[in-house]
C-alpha cells in the first residue's frame, strides 16, 4: 500500500456532518438531527482508528443535535399556538 501523497491526511467524514449538522439544524431540524447522530456515531468510530478530526466532528455532531432539539421544540410551541392546541 502507497503512503499517502505529500500534503494530504485523512480526515473524519464526521468533521463534515457536523458541520453540516448545525447548519441544517437552522432550515431542516430533524435532517439536522439525523446528520448530528451519524456525525456522533463515526466519529467514536473513527477516534479509534486515529483520523483527524474525529474529536471535533463529535463535538460538532453535539452541537448540531442540541440545535436541532431546540429548533424542533420552538417549532412544535409556535405550532401549537398557531392552531390553538393549548
Amino acid at each position: 500500500m502507497y503512503p499517502p501523497p505529500y500534503g494530504h491526511v485523512p480526515t473524519s467524514s464526521a468533521y463534515y456532518l457536523g458541520i453540516i449538522s448545525i447548519v441544517m439544524a437552522f432550515f431542516m431540524s430533524v435532517i439536522g438531527l439525523i446528520m448530528g447522530v451519524v456525525a456522533v456515531y463515526l466519529g467514536n468510530q473513527d477516534k479509534q482508528k486515529g483520523l483527524l478530526k474525529a474529536d471535533t466532528g463529535v463535538k460538532l455532531g453535539i452541537v448540531g443535535i442540541v440545535l436541532a432539539v431546540v429548533f424542533i421544540a420552538i417549532n412544535l410551541i409556535f405550532a401549537s399556538l398557531m392552531f390553538g392546541l393549548f
